[in-house]
């Protein structure tokens, strides 16, 4: 197709809206209904593939059956001739994937969130309705106009592309790795659970900035990993997006509609809830938890410093309260004094009375030397203790450090992998506008000028100071003004 050119005697084609893995796109002008519609191509290859141009023909008559404000519309799809087309709806806007890189933070808030989310929700509701399955929903497929509607496009066309260009390459991929559910990747029948995968992976995208897998091996992680927690996100919208990704489908959400309770945290009674995730901090357990073992250490500091205080504040008597109550002093036995002139008195004394007080003096002997022995011994547990209590101090500090370093560590984590995100969406910032002005460039080299202002303007919107695209832009309007001068203007 070229530039002016009036195809099936009804479309002019005005410029190129963009190229893809699965085609070309142009902006058109429709005379009969004198109106503005997007051309889609198929590319070579795909045109060539019977097989794949009657699938599409399938897909096609099912998506113009569907009518919602939030679906893109399909008008006409003509399989024949050089270049198969397909006649769409022309959307004023852009991309969700642009859109959420040009929020604030690359990452949409929970009003902006949910406001589209309701609409993409009410648009893929309506095609299950009616019996159509999307198979390819992802941030590409979703077009965000001016005035802040959502269209949903491609409903079953995108994947039957994707399935004949896999044929016609040889490739295994047919899929957007980075929106699949498992049972897509394994080849498994369309199903309303797929979609419902593939809005989950949409909306981590929306509320972080970045798909749920996006480094390494994509399709084993769609297939074997749990995404993890999103940062920053509320528990209500954490726990329905990461149960939309569950990779037994028989836990998962099963419906939009549960979808759409689960993101107004009402999610139904019954089963449902025994499907869908908590979504909690990562569990530690409660002996490994640095607090928890300060608190532990700490309480038994208390109780061993109040034994030793206790042992070291006993008095002597408090000691042996037994030897006083049961020893009373011995008194020497005095021989009585007999009057003069009566007979003599024996001064042997009664050996019942000797053996009573030999027995009382060697118990009495026997405890004192028994509180004798005591008393280092007293001495010797209280440095014990003391040894024990200043131990369980150096623990508790070395649990202190230990939970300072891992906070530390956590947070140069976080910062690593914020960095991380900053710099792929740089990236795709640069490569974007990189496009752009290569695109501006071939359209000024075929003298394409409005095409070209359209393309330098687009760069200017990611980067206002680019001096490339701000001199790209100068050259082509002065070439259109000087093109409608010499009445070349169409």
């Amino acid at each position: 197709m070229k530039v002016g050119e009036t195809i099936e005697g009804r479309y002019r084609i005005e410029r190129p809206l963009g190229e893809g893995g699965m085609g070309k796109v142009y902006l058109a002008h429709d005379l009969a209904l004198d109106k503005k519609v997007a051309i889609k191509t198929l590319l070579p290859q795909t045109a060539s593939d019977i097989r794949a141009v009657e699938l599409l023909k399938k897909e096609v008559r099912l998506a113009q059956d569907l009518r919602h404000e939030n679906i893109c519309g399909v008008y006409h799809f003509q399989p024949s001739g050089d270049e198969p087309f397909v006649v769409m709806e022309f959307i004023d806007g852009e991309k969700l994937t642009h859109f959420i890189f040009r929020q604030p933070g690359h990452r949409c808030d929970e009003a902006t969130f949910r406001r589209l989310a309701a609409q993409i929700l009410a648009a893929v509701e309506s095609a299950h309705r009616a019996g159509v399955i999307h198979r390819d929903l992802s941030s590409g497929n979703i077009m965000v106009k001016r005035d802040g509607a959502i269209r949903v496009m491609d409903f079953g066309i995108a994947a039957s592309l994707k399935e004949a260009q896999s044929r016609a390459t040889g490739s295994e991929v047919t899929v957007s790795i980075h929106y699949a559910s498992p049972e897509q990747i394994n080849g498994e029948a369309p199903s309303v659970s797929m979609d419902v995968y593939s809005l989950g992976c949409v909306f981590y995208e929306m509320l972080t900035g970045q798909p749920p897998f996006r480094q390494g091996d994509i399709l084993h992680q769609q297939l074997t990993r749990q995404p993890d927690p999103m940062p920053g996100v509320s528990p209500v919208l954490n726990q329905a997006v990461l149960a939309c990704l569950v990779k037994d489908r028989s836990r998962r959400l099963r419906s939009v509609e549960e979808v759409r309770a689960a993101l107004d945290g009402r999610l139904p009674a019954g089963p449902i809830l025994d499907r869908t995730i908590k979504i909690q901090k990562p569990a530690r357990a409660a002996v490994a938890s640095p607090r928890n073992w300060i608190r532990v250490i700490w309480a038994a500091v208390v109780v061993l410093v109040l034994i030793g205080f206790g042992v070291l504040m006993r008095t002597p008597d408090e000691q042996s309260p037994i030897v006083e109550k049961s020893v009373e002093p011995v008194q020497p036995k005095v021989p009585a004094v007999e009057p003069q002139g009566s007979p003599p008195v024996s001064d042997v004394p009664n050996s019942d009375e000797e053996e009573k007080r030999k027995a009382a003096a060697a118990e009495l002997a026997k405890r004192n030397a028994g509180e004798a022995e005591k008393a280092p011994r007293t001495d010797e547990e209280a440095q014990r203790q003391e040894r024990e209590a200043a131990l369980v101090r150096q623990r508790a500090e070395e649990a202190q450090r230990r939970e300072r370093e891992a906070e530390q560590a956590q947070k140069r984590s976080e910062e690593g992998q914020r960095q991380e995100r900053e710099a792929a969406l740089v990236r795709q910032r640069a490569e974007a506008i990189q496009a752009d002005l290569t695109h501006g460039k071939a359209l000024s080299d075929k003298y394409d000028w409005l095409g070209a202002i359209a393309a330098y303007t687009s760069a200017l919107q990611l980067d206002p100071g680019n001096t490339a695209a701000r001199a790209g832009l100068r050259l082509a309007q002065e070439s259109r003004a000087a093109e409608c001068k010499l009445g070349g203007c169409k």
